[in-house]
């Protein structure tokens, strides 16, 4: 058992001597063998510790919570997902490991009430489902469903069959949303909760601007507003969310610079808190962009770029309290510090910075 259990020696020593109020605890999943990390912020200078590493599990990649955060599940290579209990002095305990009965695992989303988790399996182009007991543990097999029915639009060589990239609970929980970025479409499902059940919803799924490839979707906090990022042509599309699973698009922006042609392309998205600005990253152009959210009808309106300081931006994530932007660069291996104004939404980074084998997924508990 205990090659099963994290020792997070610095963030225990922390937690017994009281000053974690002035820390916060982020687990990171990364694409190396190293395994899943945990790290802290420090809230009032924004510098990066490393406080852990669970060595268990190879290429944890991304993960997600229990909503009231006792358990903590992954994505993982060798196509299985894992589930680990969160003790209180946040020692992760293993629980489970099952085949998500799909190929590459790339993302994972929690039920409301902690019934089932929801995988999207990049390689094989599908979505599973996978029951979760009262215990945290992950209960096999999985269900699976293809997205083997929808042609796709092949306008790149990435869009000869589809490929799930990602999986958002509707603010609800009846409803499921998977961004398929090689048939152009956001595939919506209605969820069964007590069955832990997935049904192709009326309409099944919304359409995406040809060739853009959507990856991430998000929604605002007033839950009115849903975004997408669309990896291939590094734009933004603005949706209205009418409740139900039901989306409406409206209009897509670029990500880019103006005036920048070489490569890009997009990967991760967030609302800030207070759900007036709207962040999104571009890897080859290597900078956060930074959008306005107008509050009447969700439109955007470009703020500007930062630099993310590192090469190859993943993924992100935003502080609770909304202070604090963390940006995962997988190539150069390191995580990036920023501080966020809330009244304009611009970035500064707070020089601090934290080596880390292949960061691709951060998530503040």
């Amino acid at each position: 058992m205990k090659k099963h259990i994290l020792f997070f020696s610095i963030l225990v020593c922390c937690l017994l001597s009281g000053c974690a109020s002035k820390q916060a605890l982020i687990y990171v999943g990364t694409s190396s063998p190293e395994g899943l990390f945990a790290i802290k912020l420090d809230t009032k200078t924004g510098e990066l510790i490393q406080a852990g590493n669970q060595k268990d599990v190879k290429s944890p990649g991304f993960l997600t919570f229990s909503p009231e955060k006792k358990y903590l599940y992954c994505v993982c290579a060798n196509n299985k997902v894992r589930s680990y209990k969160i003790e209180k002095n946040g020692q992760l305990t293993f629980l489970s490991e099952v085949s998500s009965t799909g190929k590459g695992p790339c993302h994972i989303e929690v039920s409301k009430s902690n019934k089932a988790v929801v995988v999207a399996n990049y390689g094989s182009g599908d979505t599973s489902v996978i029951s979760v007991d009262e215990s945290g543990k992950l209960i096999s097999p999985a269900r699976h469903h293809s997205h083997s029915s929808f042609e796709p639009p092949k306008l790149s060589k990435r869009q000869h069959g589809p490929h799930a990239h990602n999986v958002v609970m509707s603010p609800e929980g009846g409803h499921v949303f998977v961004s398929d970025l090689g048939l152009d479409r956001i595939l919506i499902y209605a969820f069964d909760e007590n069955h832990e059940k997935l049904t192709p919803s009326q309409p099944s799924s919304i359409q995406a601007p040809p060739g853009s490839g959507p990856r991430h979707f998000t929604f605002s906090p007033n839950k009115r507003f849903a975004y997408g990022i669309n990896e291939l042509t590094s734009t933004i599309t603005h949706f209205l969310y009418e409740g139900e699973g039901k989306l409406s698009a409206k209009k897509t922006i670029s990500t880019k610079p103006e005036g920048w042609t070489e490569y890009n392309n997009c990967a991760d998205i967030h609302v800030h808190p207070n759900g007036q600005f709207l962040y999104g990253s571009n890897r080859g152009n290597n900078s956060i962009a930074i959008f306005r959210i107008n509050q009447n009808d969700g439109s955007l309106s470009l703020i500007g770029h930062e630099s993310t300081r590192g090469n190859w931006p993943r993924n992100f994530a935003i502080s609770p309290d909304g202070n604090f932007l963390l940006v995962a660069n997988r190539r150069s291996n390191d995580v990036q510090s920023f501080r966020i104004n809330q009244q304009t939404g611009q970035l500064s980074h707070t020089g601090h910075a934290l080596s880390l084998p292949a960061p691709i997924c951060l998530k503040f508990f």
